[in-house]
């Protein structure tokens, strides 16, 4: 009973390959509506996870990096996120690579 109900632009953050320069791409999403319910799903391509700005792969990337090969978080940053720019409470550490952490074994 699903019936199409347009299109939806989101973006998704990381690199496209594991040695590649972060990105911001814009993606278009699908949406469908069920006709008995009136729910709206969103059709994503596979590697886009719900309510997060980067993809799967660049968030199992900046895991990997930070954990097996012992990068600073920095430096993960650096290589995973497409803002070159950052606060200076990022001197710290990346709030989202910690977040990711404890929300792994959720997020796989």
């Amino acid at each position: 009973m699903l019936h199409g109900h347009g299109t939806r632009e989101r973006l998704v953050r990381g690199p496209l390959r594991p040695n590649g320069t972060p990105k911001e791409v814009e993606i278009v999403c699908r949406r469908y509506r069920c006709q008995r319910c009136g729910a709206v799903a969103l059709v994503v391509p596979r590697g886009v996870l719900r309510s997060r700005l980067f993809s799967a792969s660049a968030i199992a990337l900046a895991l990997a990096l930070w954990s097996l090969h012992r990068l600073s978080a920095r430096e993960v940053r650096r290589r995973v996120s497409p803002w070159g720019v950052v606060g200076d409470t990022s001197a710290a550490g990346w709030a989202s690579l910690r977040r990711w952490v404890r929300q792994a074994p959720r997020l796989f």
